[in-house]
């Protein structure tokens, strides 16, 4: 055996696939040649060597990325790719750090919520399906009254106004004892009854199977899926907006990955920084979040200029009508991710 220091002279053969051995890793599978049965030392050192050795292409890639707009994108589809982390692998480390971080600093949340706020629409909902069920004959009667009346003027009455008009009769007939206890009152909160879909999420929150929060946290969970489905796509416009660069849409993949992992750091690195200005006067954080703003823009038409070779008026053009077209797509797919997600909570 040549060479590897660390490699047991036992080894002859590879010992995942048989092959003979004519060096520290095998040609036919790449694993390296080396007996952990034989000492810790060799365990031990290959741990760290690959500890140390991602850290380093990860501090990299991030100057990189930061400092160098498409530069490790240049990099990478020239074939030198030694010395940067793969674009998923990097992209999936960094929006891991991200999501927790922001987790952590809102509670458990993706967005700050009311948590009381998201109680109280709950517990309004359910007040509400409840009152509906308890109408009494008198109360039924003036509810049909006002239902014929309302048809008159309005034609088609909606959910929404059915709900109103029970209110109404509640309103009415109630006595002084739970006016003043506030036994029967009006909720803010709406959900559309025509679909099966809404009586059947109404129901779950009237009986308490479901609450707001649940739903929102849902939601919430469903964010990094929306966001990872929108990078293919982004890298598709990229390919219409730059075809005359007669790239493969791989290379526009790659792109999209690291641009969208240079937003994420952009977020994190720009919100301490809006933290810190926080503590000053109010016009010292407006003039650092305009700068990093500016910086943002700057930074996706030079990294773009520097992939695709092009000149700064036609790259600009092209990223802000992409951009714009870009925010309709996730837009898209944020309605089709709230759709899907209702329908679960409804009928899972």
């Amino acid at each position: 055996m040549s060479g590897d220091p660390h490699a047991s002279p036992a080894l002859r053969q590879c010992e995942n696939c048989g092959t003979s051995l004519a060096g520290p890793y095998c040609h036919r599978c790449g694993q390296h040649a080396i007996d952990y049965r034989r000492s810790f030392h060799h365990l031990a050192h290959d741990v760290l060597e690959n500890l140390f050795h991602f850290d380093g292409k990860f501090l990299v890639s991030v100057a990189w990325l930061l400092a160098r707009p498409g530069k490790l994108t240049a990099e990478y589809n020239a074939g030198r790719r030694q010395s940067q982390v793969p674009p998923l692998r990097f992209y999936i480390f960094v929006t891991v750090l991200f999501f927790l971080g922001v987790h952590l600093l809102n509670h458990g949340h993706l967005f700050p919520v009311n948590e009381q706020a998201v109680d109280l629409m709950t517990e309004e909902v359910a007040g509400a399906t409840r009152a509906n069920a308890t109408l009494t004959p008198a109360q039924q009667q003036r509810l049909a009254q006002l239902i014929n009346q309302a048809s008159e003027q309005k034609g088609k009455l909606e959910a929404r106004d059915l709900a109103g008009l029970i209110e109404r009769v509640h309103r009415e007939t109630a006595t002084p004892a739970e006016s003043a206890d506030g036994k029967h009152t009006e909720t803010h909160v709406h959900i559309d009854e025509s679909s099966a879909i809404g009586r059947a999420i109404k129901e779950k929150f009237a009986s308490g199977e479901l609450t707001f929060g649940q739903a929102i946290e849902e939601m919430e969970h469903r964010v990094p899926t929306l966001l990872f489905l929108g990078m293919p796509l982004y890298a598709l416009w990229l390919r219409l907006f730059f075809r005359g660069s007669k790239r493969y849409y791989i290379e526009h993949l790659v792109f999209s990955l690291h641009l969208h992992t240079w937003a994420f750091l952009a977020l994190m690195i720009g919100g301490g920084y809006l933290d810190l200005a926080g503590l000053g006067p109010d016009w010292l954080g407006s003039l650092v979040g305009w700068t990093l703003f500016g910086w943002m823009l700057w930074y996706t038409v030079a990294a773009a200029r520097t992939v695709y070779g092009q000149g700064w008026p036609r790259t600009a053009i092209k990223m802000a009508a992409l951009a714009g077209i870009y925010l309709l797509t996730v837009i898209g797919l944020g309605v089709g991710m709230v759709t899907l997600t209702l329908i679960w909570l409804a009928y899972a």
